[in-house]
């Protein structure tokens, strides 16, 4: 299954898994604090936690809920 998006190393696509900085800028960016970013992904607050988490324990975000949160974070910055 080398055709999968999420197995590619070559290019990045929209179906891809967010990098921790990126999920981490955008939280930022909505001036969130972890945990308000939790609450609006309906997670719990280690779960999240781990997905800006770079090292070994880090937890890859799922490309659906990487664009539900951009759509939120959208929404957020617009107000």
């Amino acid at each position: 299954m080398s055709n999968h998006p999420n197995r590619s190393r070559q290019q990045q696509s929209l179906a891809a898994n967010p990098a921790p900085e990126e999920v981490r800028a955008l939280r930022e960016a909505a001036g969130w604090t972890q945990a308000q970013a939790a609450a609006e992904l309906r997670t719990g607050a280690r779960s999240y936690q781990r997905y800006e988490d770079a090292g070994e324990q880090g937890r890859k975000m799922h490309p659906g809920l990487w664009r539900m949160m951009r759509c939120a974070a959208a929404g957020r910055l617009l107000e």
